[in-house]
């Protein structure tokens, strides 16, 4: 089997899509899947198991539009022995060009929007979104999707919800287990975190001022965000310096090892964002040995059937209520729903797994037979 992986750019490395396309891309190549990733920009040169094609991005009309005639045609090239195309993300012309190439061919097209189909997304840029719909094609390649894949409950709800009615294969993303040890629960001094885009969306102001309602409390505990600044970071500031809150840390952008190290290093990740299709930091955290508090704008409502978090509403009354309850737990109790999380990672979220459930979807839908239990029809 041959399946093209697009996606518009994988520079930026505090984006999700950076990692979890090429993540899959590893996982399906080693599954026994001849595997071309096609994407815009430079990539950084290294071994893989799978081909890279990438492209220039043109300036005209408009540079982030990644228009590329050459990615176009190198789309067209390459589904003619292709089975599947599965293209990352949306509102892009790359995600527009699968659709086209894929024409009168036996290549299917798989679509993951990536949560550019959530309300909170469509709400933002929507001139540009009504013109990369209605006159750059997005709504037509939306159309003749074969088959959507959500990467959550809540992203395959979002695509129901505007009347696209193809089979919808229902898999997360993965994570890879980093080989780091978790610091002791017992110490003395004790953290909460925040990794990821400092985003309004992401919701880290609802952190700060529910972290100062409680933080007189518990003057053993700081807080520490970390992620590139989105906009949002002197907001942030400027409420730490109105609020006066104390014992809050902003650490800057975080990639390979040392996310994974900062993670390990503190006793509870935070993610109060208001909208997220997966929220991969969490299971990054959870793979580190770290429980969770997500707002239910994460679809990670198993945290708490796991036992190794909470799942809690939007907002800094739940928040703060729910930052006193967990900063109330013991050690020995926050440690036991830590190992339980790097469990419930390691049985159910390994890119091994993710790719296997892929290629059942891709061969269903090239080949018919019995449709996975995790691909939903109408």
């Amino acid at each position: 089997m041959k399946a093209l992986v697009t996606v518009a750019s994988i520079q930026n490395e505090s984006a999700g899509p950076s990692y979890t396309v090429p993540s899959l891309c590893r996982g399906l190549a080693k599954n026994g899947v001849d595997v071309q990733l096609h994407v815009l920009d430079s990539v950084p040169t290294c071994e893989r198991e799978y081909s890279v094609i990438n492209y220039e991005r043109r300036r005209f009309p408009v540079m982030a539009l990644g228009r590329s005639p050459e990615m176009l045609q190198g789309l067209k090239d390459a589904v003619t022995d292709g089975d599947i195309v599965h293209n990352n993300g949306i509102w892009m012309m790359p995600n527009v060009y699968p659709a086209i190439a894929k024409r009168g061919t036996k290549c299917k097209l798989v679509f993951c929007p990536r949560g550019g189909l959530a309300e909170t997304a469509l709400k933002r840029s929507r001139i540009k979104k009504f013109l990369m719909g209605h006159f750059g094609g997005q709504y037509m390649a939306l159309r003749e999707t074969d088959m959507f894949h959500a990467a959550s409950m809540k992203e395959l709800l979002e695509i129901r919800a505007l009347g696209y009615k193809q089979p919808i294969a229902l898999v997360p993303n993965g994570i890879d287990l980093p080989d780091v040890a978790h610091k002791s629960f017992g110490e003395t001094k004790r953290k909460i975190a925040f990794l990821g885009r400092i985003h309004t969306t992401k919701a880290v102001d609802h952190l700060v001022k529910a972290w100062g309602n409680v933080a007189g409390k518990f003057p053993e505990w700081s807080l520490e965000i970390a992620g590139p600044d989105c906009g949002a970071v002197s907001t942030l500031k400027t409420i730490i310096a109105e609020k006066d809150i104390p014992r809050v840390s902003i650490v800057g952008e975080l990639h390979g090892m040392d996310k994974y190290t900062f993670l390990a290093s503190v006793d509870l990740f935070v993610i109060p964002s208001l909208t997220e299709n997966f929220g991969i930091t969490i299971a990054e955290a959870l793979a580190c040995g770290t429980p969770v508090i997500a707002s239910r704008g994460c679809p990670w409502e198993r945290l708490e059937e796991k036992g190794c978090g909470w799942w809690i509403d939007i907002g800094v009354d739940a928040l703060t209520a729910q930052l006193e309850n967990a900063l109330d737990h013991s050690p020995v109790e926050l440690e036991r729903m830590g190992i339980v999380g790097k469990r419930w990672m390691a049985a159910e979220f390994s890119w091994d797994e993710i790719a296997k459930k892929m290629i059942e979807s891709y061969k269903w839908l090239c080949m018919g037979g019995i449709k996975p239990d995790f691909v939903q029809l109408v």
